[in-house]
């Protein structure tokens, strides 16, 4: 799928951050603490190279339960 897409109609991935993209670690929202799954990096790439767009999606219960602000995240 090299060949040049619409954007409109560009397929994609939607890939949970916790879990999937990085460890799963309770409330994490400090970057020093992420730590990638195995393969992660090479699985993305070869997404991107098969023109499939990446959108990363998380839901964040640490926020609303008022461990760390918006801001901080």
């Amino acid at each position: 799928m090299n060949k040049e897409v619409n954007p409109l109609l560009r397929p994609a991935v939607f890939l949970d951050r916790d879990g999937t993209l990085i460890a799963e670690k309770s409330f994490l929202f400090d970057p020093e603490h992420i730590e990638l799954e195995s393969g992660v990096v090479e699985g993305l790439l070869e997404l991107q190279k098969r023109g499939f767009l990446l959108v990363g999606i998380t839901n964040q219960s640490g926020i609303a339960a008022g461990y760390f602000s918006l801001e901080q995240y």
